[in-house]
């Protein structure tokens, strides 16, 4: 019975997982182009305007309306994003805006608290320190600390509110 179950619900994984795969990668299908023309009668001339709606045509609309609403700096924020959500307790989205200070202080906090929390466990577990381990107690609360503070940081980036974007 055990077994059963056991290839039953391998089974579901393995589809779920394949219908997912498939859906990450959904086929477009062909659109015909709409066009429709709009005659204006003026005293002498008759204008014609093409009203397109193809949606590669509106994607580039689009994408040309981001850009230049986002300027220069967008691709500045989407790295420092990028970098604050995977390194930002390094500080390397600060030292890549050009916050030496603030990148050298969040470095040196998440070394401190790294060694901190070393050096605590391993007297716990060689028994040669404290019945508690204090001091990594203190590196894990400082690394609490500074992940809410790159949280912080990640929001300001992603709202353009960080100072160097």
């Amino acid at each position: 019975m055990k077994k059963f179950i056991f290839i039953a619900f391998l089974s579901l994984l393995i589809t779920g997982i394949t219908t997912r795969m498939y859906a990450a990668f959904p086929v477009q299908k062909e659109r015909k182009e709409k066009k429709s023309t709009i005659s204006i009668k003026g005293a002498e001339e008759t204008h014609t305007m093409k009203i397109s709606e193809s949606k590669e045509e509106a994607k580039s609309e689009l994408e040309l309306a981001a850009a230049s609403a986002a300027g220069d700096g967008g691709g500045k924020q989407v790295l420092a994003a990028v970098l604050c959500f995977f390194f930002g307790v390094l500080g390397v989205h600060d030292f890549v805006l050009g916050n030496m200070k603030m990148g050298l202080i969040k470095l040196g906090i998440f070394a401190a608290a790294l060694l901190l929390m070393l050096v605590g466990l391993s007297g716990y577990v060689s028994g040669s320190g404290a019945s508690f381990p204090t001091l990594a107690l203190i590196g894990y609360l400082a690394l609490v600390g500074l992940s809410i503070w790159v949280l912080v940081d990640f929001i300001r980036i992603l709202i353009g509110k960080y100072p160097g974007l």
